[in-house]
């Protein structure tokens, strides 16, 4: 006698193949899209990484050297996060062991709580920057290595303890990480999280100090020859101020994309605590919650450094000259005429203040040295002139001197009297100052002094007349 089983519909062969093969599609299109994240992120960061470092006039500013230090704190949460999570999902299963689990559940948390310790210090340098008068260095190079080393040595306490027996390690399926499961002690995610909580009221403080600056106002100097100092400290003001803001939107993101993880973590981690677990059962989180709100957590290190790119005035430019082989060089007289040099006093225009207010200072326009200019003679002259061009010019803006000799046979007593020149377009310069202080010299005239009529006998001759 034949019987007859009945198993549900799930259970069946074709409906097992299609879940299969709809897990190996998902799995498929979720590495692809992991993958695209992964290689877009590392290259902006590593982008703005070499661009800090390969300009000197980047380097050596705090807050660029912040900057690549976040681009290189980035770089390392892709490996331990991203990355890890990529080849969770192209295997299926964590495949790699419990050591490499804890491993990166620690390096995960070590990064997500130094980026957030590194933005925040940057907002306090920032405040103090916008808020010293007159502009102080108060955060050197040194000092900040020694808070980066203090900030480094807190995240490690805070995380050391993930690598050892007594905080349980899970692999979670649809986080695609590992992190911290069920089991740990109360206290240890109460710390963290009240150190969260600690930095989000600096960083609000850092916020008013920043926002508030925009207010005041300052009047013009009395002096006119305060005018220069007066723009400079505005201008610097006004870049403090804007730096300010972009460290403050860079937090703000942070905080938009890796709160809600940080919270979710910090919720599943109370709630299963050793504790609690002695009344109650473990809880699960929603599959569809865990997998969007670890996605969002990723974007930051590839929106950082675009929020950097596109805010900064200084570092994109350099990225297109690198990238595009664009030129930023700014445009001077000297740009014009196909001699390309460094920026000096020589060949950019500059705004001096004088007694009678602010003046534009042009830049010297540059010699050729081949370039000759006739002598006028500064009166009637019986006798030829034979020039001789001094054959150096030493400056654009030095003028040429040309020797003006009387030929001897004509001559008995010759005299040798040198001549400043100057092309149509010269304009003084600081260095030319010395040219308004040479006395003024008689040149000896070859006009006989009984052609040359005397103002003192025609006003006699016609008194005499009358």
């Amino acid at each position: 006698m034949s019987t007859v089983e009945y198993v549900n519909d799930d259970d069946t062969l074709a409906e097992v193949s299609i879940r299969v093969q709809t897990s190996q599609s998902l799995r498929t299109s979720t590495s692809i899209i992991l993958a695209a994240l992964l290689s877009a992120s590392y290259l902006l960061n590593a982008i703005l990484l070499v661009t800090i470092l390969f300009y000197r006039k980047l380097r050596v500013r705090l807050l660029y050297l912040f900057f690549a230090h976040l681009a290189a704190l980035n770089i390392l949460s892709l490996t331990f996060t991203v990355l890890f999570s990529l080849i969770y999902v192209a295997n299926g299963d964590w495949s790699m062991g419990m050591g490499a689990c804890r491993m990166t559940a620690m390096m995960q948390q070590f990064t997500q709580i130094y980026t957030f310790f590194s933005l925040i210090l940057m907002a306090v340098e920032r405040t103090i920057v916008v808020a010293s008068s007159p502009k102080q260095p108060l955060f050197t190079p040194l000092r900040s290595l020694i808070f980066h080393g203090a900030l480094i040595a807190i995240a490690l306490a805070l995380t050391l303890p993930i690598v050892t027996p007594a905080i349980p390690v899970k692999q979670f399926s649809f986080r695609y990480v590992c992190a911290i499961g069920s089991g740990s002690p109360i206290a240890f995610t109460a710390t963290t999280m009240l150190l969260f909580i600690g930095c989000l009221l600096v960083f609000l403080i850092c916020c008013g100090g920043i926002l508030a600056r925009k207010q005041q106002k300052r009047n013009l100097p009395v002096q006119p020859s305060d005018y220069s100092a007066f723009i400079q400290f505005t201008r610097q003001t006004q870049e403090d101020i804007s730096h300010g803001k972009l460290v403050l939107l860079l937090i703000a993101v942070f905080i938009v994309l890796c709160s809600p993880y940080a919270i979710l973590c910090f919720y599943y981690q109370i709630r299963n605590s050793a504790e609690l677990l002695r009344s109650m059962v473990v809880m699960e989180m929603a599959p569809d919650a865990d997998t969007l709100i670890t996605w969002i957590s990723f974007l930051f290190p590839l929106f950082a450094p675009i929020i950097i790119f596109c805010w900064s005035n200084d570092i994109w430019p350099n990225i297109k000259e690198v990238l595009c082989c664009k030129s930023t060089e700014l445009p001077t007289l000297s740009y014009y005429t196909g001699t390309k040099g460094p920026l000096t006093s020589a060949n950019v225009m500059t705004l001096v203040a004088t007694a009678d207010g602010l003046q534009l200072k042009m830049a010297p326009a540059p010699v050729d040295p081949a370039f000759r200019v006739p002598v006028m003679p500064a009166q009637s002259m019986s006798l030829p002139q034979t020039i001789i061009p001094s054959p150096d010019v030493t400056r654009m803006s030095e003028p040429i001197e040309k020797i003006r000799h009387s030929p001897p046979s004509t001559q008995a007593s010759s005299e040798v009297i040198i001549v400043t020149v100057h092309p149509p377009n010269f304009i003084p310069t600081d260095d030319d100052d010395d040219l308004f202080d040479i006395p003024q010299r008689s040149r000896r005239s070859n006009i006989p002094k009984k052609t040359i009529p005397s103002n003192s006998k025609s006003s006699s001759t016609s008194t005499n007349a009358s």
